[in-house]
C-alpha cells in the first residue's frame, strides 16, 4: 500500500506514501466510486504529496493516463497539494502536468502548495470535510511513524528502568 485513502462524505483525500505502485490507482477508483454511489454527487478528490516524497517512478507515470480518466467522471475537479518548494516539487508537478496533457483535461486539475490554499478555493462545507480528511491523514502518518520507531527500539534501549520520568520524580 503506497497511499492512505481517506473519505469524508463526498471528499476523497489520497495521502501518497510513495508514487510507485500503479495498483493503488485501482484502489482509489474503487473508493471514489463507493463515495460517488453513496452520496450521489460529484466527488472532491484531493491528492496530498508531501515534500519529502520522491518523484513518481516511470511505471507509475505510465499507468496514470490509463487509470486516471475514470476518476474524472465522478470527480470533475482534481486537486493536488504538492507541499513544499524546490526542484523536487517541480519534478513532481511536471510529471503530473505531462499526464494532464495526455488526458486532455487541463481545466480539471488544480495544483496547490498548501492545504490552506486548497481549502480557500472550496465551498465552506467542502473545506471543512477536507480539513477533517487532512487531519486523519496526518494522524495516520504519525501513527505509522510511531509504529516504525517502536519496531526499531528494543526494551532497555534508552537505559532501562530507573532512568525515565518516574526515577526523576515526574509522574
Amino acid at each position: 500500500m503506497a497511499c492512505d485513502i481517506i473519505t469524508e462524505r463526498h471528499v476523497c483525500l489520497v495521502n501518497w506514501l510513495t508514487l510507485d505502485d500503479p495498483t493503488d490507482l485501482d484502489r482509489i477508483t474503487v473508493a471514489v466510486q463507493a463515495a460517488h454511489q453513496r452520496y450521489r454527487r460529484p466527488i472532491v478528490y484531493v491528492s496530498r504529496v508531501a515534500e519529502t516524497l520522491p518523484p513518481p517512478t516511470e511505471r507509475f507515470r505510465k499507468a496514470l493516463p490509463v487509470k486516471f480518466p475514470p476518476l474524472l467522471a465522478m470527480a470533475p475537479q482534481i486537486h493536488a497539494v504538492f507541499e513544499g518548494r524546490g526542484f523536487m516539487n517541480a519534478v513532481k508537478i511536471a510529471a503530473l502536468s505531462a499526464v494532464v496533457l495526455l488526458i486532455g483535461k487541463r481545466q480539471t486539475f488544480v495544483v496547490h502548495s498548501t492545504a490552506a490554499e486548497l481549502t480557500a478555493s472550496l465551498s465552506h462545507e467542502d473545506a471543512l470535510l477536507v480539513d477533517r480528511a487532512y487531519d486523519r491523514a496526518i494522524d495516520a502518518q504519525a501513527h505509522r511513524s510511531a509504529e516504525l520507531l517502536r519496531a526499531h527500539v528494543t526494551p532497555g534501549h534508552y537505559g532501562g528502568a530507573g532512568r525515565g520520568h518516574a526515577a526523576n520524580g515526574v509522574h
